[in-house]
Order: C-alpha cells, then sequence, then structure tokens
C-alpha cells in the first residue's frame, strides 16, 4: 500500500480504525495494524470519515468582484447586478475562479461538490461552458456535478426553455429550477412542470431553489412534493432554500412538510446566507427566514 492511516478512531462507532490506500483509492480499513506502507500517517486518535459533499454552490460566482456593489445587500439586486455581467463572464476566468473553490474545498476535505448553473435568456450556454471547462479541468481533484438552473423563469420565457433543454445536451447532470422566481403561483406551477418534463426525458435528478423568500405566500414547496409525487421522482428531488416556511401558519406548515416526507424531498437549508439575506424589511425582532428544522 501506498499510504495507511494509523491510529484513527470510525465516524460510526469511535472504534480504533486503520485505512489503507493505494493509488489513490482505499483498499483496505480494519480496527488491526495494517501492513507497513510507503507513507503512514498518524491520525493521532483524530476520527477518520468519508469526504465531505458541497451539495449547494454556484462556481461561476465565487470570487466575483469587479466593483460590483449591492446597495441593499438584497437578494433580488444581486440578481439585478448579476444580470447585467453574466454574458460577458470569460471561460478562462470562470476556470480560474472556480480553481481557488476547488483548491479551498479539497483542503478541508470536499471531493464531491454541486454546482448550479445560470441557464437563460440573457447567458445561454456562455456560463455552462466556463463551468464544464473548470468540472474538466479539476475532474483528478474533486467530482463536480452541474445543475441546469433557470433563475430568470422559464413560464413566460421560451428562451430560457430551450437554453435548459440545450443545457442537458451539454454537460449538466441535473435539472434546477427557481419557480418562486415567477409572477405568481400559476407561473411557479408552470416552471415546475416545464423542468420536470426536461428531468423525465434525461431521466435526471431536480435540484431547485425553493420560496428564497420571508412573504408567505409562496408555498412553491408544496407544488414541488405535489409533482414529485405524481411523476414517481421519489428521493431524487432537492429543495433548496425553503425560507418562506419559516412565515408559514403553523396547519399549512405542517400540511406541507408531511407532502415533503412523502416525495421523500433532500432539504438544503443553506442558512449561513439566509440569515444574512431573510428578513430585511423587518423590524425588530427580525424572523430568521430559514428552513424550519
Amino acid at each position: 500500500m501506498d499510504l495507511v492511516i494509523r491510529n484513527g478512531i470510525s465516524d460510526k462507532t469511535g472504534e480504533p480504525i486503520e485505512v489503507g490506500i493505494e493509488n489513490g483509492v482505499i483498499t483496505a480499513v480494519s480496527p488491526h495494524q495494517l501492513p507497513p506502507a510507503a507513507q503512514e500517517l498518524d491520525a493521532a486518535g483524530g476520527m477518520i470519515s468519508p469526504a465531505f459533499f458541497e451539495s449547494h454552490f454556484h462556481l461561476e460566482n465565487a470570487f466575483l468582484w469587479d466593483g460590483l456593489i449591492n446597495q441593499t445587500g438584497t437578494l433580488q439586486e444581486a440578481i439585478e447586478i448579476y444580470a447585467k455581467v453574466k454574458h460577458d463572464l470569460a471561460v478562462d476566468d470562470i476556470v480560474a475562479r472556480s480553481g481557488e473553490v476547488v483548491k479551498t474545498a479539497v483542503s478541508h476535505g470536499t471531493l464531491w461538490l454541486r454546482s448550479h448553473v445560470d441557464v437563460d435568456h440573457i447567458a445561454k450556454l456562455s456560463i455552462l461552458k466556463g463551468v464544464a471547462a473548470a468540472k474538466e479541468a479539476y475532474k483528478e481533484l474533486i467530482d463536480i456535478q452541474l445543475v441546469a438552473f433557470p433563475q430568470l423563469g422559464m413560464a413566460r420565457n421560451p428562451e430560457a426553455v430551450e437554453a435548459m433543454w440545450q443545457a442537458m445536451e451539454h454537460g449538466c447532470d441535473l435539472v434546477g429550477g427557481m419557480p418562486h422566481g415567477e409572477k405568481d403561483m400559476d407561473d411557479a406551477a408552470k416552471h415546475i412542470d416545464i423542468a420536470f418534463e426536461i428531468a423525465q426525458k434525461y431521466d435526471a435528478d431536480v435540484d431547485m431553489h425553493i420560496d428564497e423568500t420571508d412573504n408567505p405566500y409562496w408555498h412553491t414547496l408544496e407544488l414541488l412534493a405535489d409533482k414529485t409525487i405524481e411523476t414517481g421522482w421519489h428521493g431524487r428531488v432537492t429543495a433548496g432554500h425553503c425560507c418562506a416556511m419559516s412565515a408559514w401558519d403553523e396547519k399549512i406548515a405542517a400540511r406541507i412538510i408531511d407532502k415533503v416526507k412523502q416525495a421523500n424531498i433532500h432539504v438544503i437549508t443553506n442558512a449561513p446566507i439566509n440569515l444574512m439575506l431573510e428578513a430585511r424589511g423587518h423590524s425588530h425582532p427580525k424572523p430568521r427566514g430559514i428552513a424550519r428544522v
């Protein structure tokens, strides 16, 4: 073996464990002493666990500055600012900035990363080209999944819908969405229907930004759960953010949470970013604005 990690403890049982690695692949896991290796690492009683999975990221946005200032600090202004520059982002620039993310992620034990890629009538596939190039450039270090993300809507935007179909042909692994960005709940339902039509065509999982707002009007999480159950996509759907949940009436929340459970939807709260973004228009005490636990 090339490397043996000794004197560790199992992340599951807390019992002593040793791990043997050869050609970058784990070949032996044992509570007993493994044979000597070319290189040995003393874990000194530390926990040995599987690598981490960064489940919600936007690689093309990382380290993007260039004097872009969000005066209100709101998500809506951030989206508007980004819409003005996204088409001009160069492939080499996206690859370079993504590389900084990869180095940081890997150095902290992350070997899988899921990135949402803007696909719309403005960016079309230009950003996807950059992030796909980054995925290829760093494939020896980290596995990157790409989610086609129609941030600017689909219900009334046929160009964005066409771009989503093309994105699945050109390297995206999952179908994304942001139904609460539509005009109303009717358009949000159309948004979800389009996304699932694409997902079914490509047998792809779904990962959507859901109800990233503190406005209780939005409950697209319920629409997502209903569609998941209807299509049999149980266990293949992820809902990110789900901030409006914090503002729902208890009865409404209980009803929708039960549907989410039935659909076996994964929920990613993104608490650090939403604690900063949500409830900016509220007086004190400010609501938390994150998904219920």
